[in-house]
């Protein structure tokens, strides 16, 4: 949440203390032995210590139901041991490209009692040795997927609530014949939703230019959106429904000139990722506090409406969530005073007032601190139906003969209590009888006329191995690299992001758009693509309500995956291809990147850096380097650090590289001792900070093949070092922007939180990865970061399954397979940190080969006299 980002960058950066299990010490496991026979598995193992899950792949209708052949407890009866139903259970299951896969766990524990050895056979399952191996399986998606808008498009682009008139000039305009037009083979869409039409001065027959169609539309915008776009097509089978005219009779109703007004107060303002309210969407207008030493806050609300006011009680309603765990209280002030008592949590409820031209609110003063966000509030007031030659909206709360004065000429009447098919009412003598519902009073003469946009026609049916997806606007920036990507025999294929919007979103910015457009190539290609490449900079504040400026060329898919900062970036989802909804499943079914481009003089030079990178004579003196950079384990005084030793987890993620290489350390250690007290004499360990942040810029300004960097960080920099010191860090944000290490780019593997939270609103418009990628001299060719908040989260394992992967075939791998190949070694082995498959980002262009290899050696022969 961003009221408090300052604070969780300090935690995660310096005293985050996380659960045991995100330690940077990865817990000692032994493995079961696991034989194959012809009916399944045989699992075999000793619980001496903790075993390692394992997964296997199975059939969709396969159902756990494992045979204990052998068991042998240790029959003292520990209480505080697990009650564990089986000593072997699913701990987890997703699915990888249609194919379902199961992690079993072989348990320690049994009827409080450990198991000291056990045999237990599972059926119909087939071990998963090598999970990336999957990789490269074909791809077996069969659910049903939305299918995009077909055909010739238009999209219809709304600014006002309430009915909108499409001329036949302005039709004419967008580019469609009028002559030819067939009015019943026209529909217009808003999303999944059918809108209902009505025709105006078509009785002769033909649609001409001085006739129109009617719509309603019943609000603007969205979280992505200032405007809300309708998708309008022609040609089809059947045309959208018409307005039907209707009316009631009026004899004996009660006759009333009052009615009622509804109006909305929304000033978002406030980001809390750890709390949606009743729309979903995290943002609130207002925080209220109040507690023994915090000065009360007030919100104060000006109500307007368009009709005047009437006699009698309003009705405010008060949506959002209390924070804090007591009973709130909260006073609301006009004319009166009365005071609404809330519950924690989410919080919807309605109290009656006197009218009043303006509210103020203010949690009750109280001996525990209370915390309220407020999400927005609706006030219901008696007006009189007086139009003043204006159109407008009301509600009736009874059924009565309603009396409106001062109507336009020739205003019509609408029930749109269904705003998706409205009912055309009937007049007589400025009445209108009318049941309980929403109204709307038109005048004819001064309706919306929203704009119009042809869409271009698509073409996806030829299959490609790689979507590049960016805006019109940078496709002619774009070109030289799906050029290249061609010649490399990836077949690309370039597609304009708001093509997406229409056909899927019916022209809105949607990121569940861009799935769904992913999920129909899959389902409908015969080979299913291999990679996405997301060309722009997104932001989780698009309308820009806290005034970054930041733009949203290609939006984040927000998902509440953090368990600790909620709902974060998820670039992952975009590929999480099984199931309706991304948080369905955990894993991502093809590799993903993005370049976080913000303008068209950034998407240039990074198309030119990667050019450089790919075209890079082999220089052995950067390509076999590697350089592995820690964050401190223990101050100088010896408190250690609860997240564990980073330094050791670095030692751990060297291990996996081959001996010819050149290896490089950094490691801020201002105790330089062992556990045991004694000095350690490692060369790379530096207890100035000064001195390590100054070799930390002088290893990445000199370049390598790989840089890995383990332990804590935030946003803009690595590592908190001497607070004492006006750097205090390793890398800093605006360090990035004095690299000049081109074309020795190095991957950089970011072991750590947050460096990769492209999406968060910033003065400085970028993160630190980002920057990183975004420096046109230096810097990095792609950082494999996170969004989310845990330190040293699964790492180990996500290091692991990308150098087994990318030592499978040096300089022939691209960098988004061995990401995809980390990301299913957690799935499959992890015992925690599942949450670090969907915080997981890579900011770079997957499909790059990236560029390392060992040293060569030459023996010469000994000559001896």
């Amino acid at each position: 949440m961003w009221r408090y980002l300052a604070l969780f960058g300090i935690l995660c950066s310096f005293a985050f203390n996380p659960p045991q299990h995100a330690s940077a010490q990865p817990a000692i496991q032994t493995r079961a032995t696991i034989n194959e026979t012809p009916n399944g598995l045989q699992i075999e193992w000793q619980a001496a210590k903790a075993v390692r899950p394992f997964a296997v792949l199975v059939a969709d209708a396969w159902q756990f139901q494992p045979t204990l052949q052998a068991l042998s407890l240790d029959h003292q009866n520990i209480n505080q041991l697990a009650d564990l139903p089986a000593p072997i259970i699913v701990l987890r299951e997703g699915r990888f490209r249609g194919q379902r896969l199961v992690v079993l766990q072989p348990q320690t524990t049994f009827n409080q009692q450990a198991i000291t050895q056990a045999t237990v056979s599972v059926s119909n399952a087939q071990l998963l040795n090598d999970p990336h191996r999957l990789i490269d399986q074909p791809f077996q998606l069969t659910q049903s997927v939305p299918s995009p808008q077909s055909g010739q498009g238009w999209r219809v682009v709304v600014n006002q609530a309430g009915m909108q008139q499409l001329t036949g000039a302005s039709l004419e305009q967008a580019g469609i014949n009028l002559a030819t037009l067939e009015r019943y083979s026209l529909q217009l869409w808003y999303k999944n939703q059918q809108l209902a039409i009505e025709e105006q001065g078509t009785l002769d027959g033909s649609f001409d230019r001085n006739d129109a169609i009617w719509f309603y539309q019943p609000s603007v915008g969205d979280r992505w959106n200032t405007t809300s776009s309708v998708w309008l097509k022609i040609g089809v089978a059947h045309s959208s429904p018409k307005i039907q005219q209707i009316s009631i009779d009026p004899t004996g109703l009660p006759t009333s000139n009052q009615a009622y007004q509804t109006s909305t107060w929304y000033a978002p303002k406030i980001y809390d990722s750890l709390q949606a309210g009743n729309d979903g969407d995290h943002w609130f207008s207002a925080d209220l506090k109040a507690g023994p030493d915090l000065n009360p806050i007030t919100q104060q609300i000006w109500l307007t409406s368009t009709l005047p006011l009437a006699t009698g009680p309003s009705t405010v309603t008060l949506s959002g969530i209390v924070y804090t765990s007591a009973v709130t209280s909260v006073a609301i002030t006009s004319s009166q005073r009365i005071n609404l008592n809330l519950n924690s949590g989410i919080f919807t409820k309605s109290a009656q007032l006197a009218p009043s031209q303006n509210l103020q609110l203010a949690i009750a003063s109280t001996q525990q601190i209370s915390g309220i966000s407020l999400d927005r509030l609706v006030w219901q007031r008696p007006v009189l139906l007086n139009a003043n030659y204006q159109s407008f909206q009301w509600q009736a709360l009874r059924k009565a003969n309603y009396q409106i004065s001062n109507q336009p000429n020739q205003a019509v009447s609408y029930n749109v209590s269904n705003p998706w098919q409205p009912q055309r009412m009937q007049f007589q003598n400025n009445t209108l009888a009318a049941n309980p519902g929403d109204y709307l009073l038109v005048n004819p003469t001064n309706l919306p006329q929203p704009s119009i946009q042809a869409s271009a026609t698509v073409n996806w049916a030829t299959p490609a191995k790689t979507i590049y997806l960016a805006p019109k606007q940078w496709h002619s920036l774009v070109q030289p690299l799906i050029n290249r990507r061609q010649q490399q025999g990836w077949q690309p294929l370039l597609v304009d992001v708001q093509a997406i919007y229409d056909r899927w979103s019916s022209g809105n910015v949607d990121p569940l758009a861009i799935r769904d457009f992913m999920r129909y190539l899959a389902s409908t290609w015969p080979q299913a693509p291999q990679s996405l490449v997301l060309v722009g900079d997104g932001t989780i504040d698009p309308l820009n309500y806290l005034g970054r400026n930041n733009p949203n060329m290609i939006p984040p898919l927000p998902a509440y995956t953090d368990p600790w900062l909620g709902e974060i970036a998820c670039d992952t989802c975009f590929v999480q291809l099984d199931g309706a909804n991304p948080l369905d499943d955990p894993m991502p079914d093809l590799q993903i990147g993005r370049l976080p481009a913000k303008t068209s003089t950034e998407v240039s030079n990074l198309i030119n850096k990667i050019n450089a990178y790919e075209n890079a004579p082999a220089d052995l003196r950067w390509r076999s380097r590697q350089v592995y950079i820690a964050d401190n384990y223990k101050t100088a005084n010896g408190q250690a650090d609860y997240a564990g030793d980073f330094a050791a987890l670095s030692d751990i993620m060297l291990s996996y590289q081959p001996s010819q290489l050149d290896i490089q350390r950094i490691y801020y250690d201002p105790w330089r001792k062992t556990n045991n007290g004694l000095p350690q004499t490692d060369p790379w360990r530096i207890t100035s900070a000064d001195q390590a942040r100054q070799k930390t810029f002088e290893q990445l300004n000199q370049g390598a093949a790989v840089v890995t960097y383990v332990g804590h960080s935030h946003q803009y920099q690595w590592a908190i070092t001497d607070l004492s010191n006006n750097q205090p860090y390793l890398l800093s944000l605006y360090d990035s922007d004095r690299l000049q290490n081109s074309p020795a780019l190095p991957m950089i593997l970011e072991m750590t939180c947050l460096t990769s939270a492209f999406q968060t609103p910033a003065w400085s418009g970028t993160s630190l990865d980002e920057r990183l990628v975004l420096q046109p001299q230096g810097g990095a060719i792609a950082t494999w970061g996170s969004a989310g908040l845990g330190v040293a989260h699964g790492h180990d394992l996500l290091n692991a399954g990308w150098w087994q992967r990318m030592w499978s075939n040096p300089s022939q791998t691209p960098i988004g397979t061995g990401v995809l190949a980390g990301l299913l070694h957690l799935f499959s082995d992890g015992g925690c940190c599942q949450d670090s498959l969907q915080s997981s980002i890579l900011l770079g262009d997957p499909n790059i080969l990236l560029q390392h290899q060992e040293r060569q050696a030459i023996y010469l022969p000994a000559i001896i006299k």
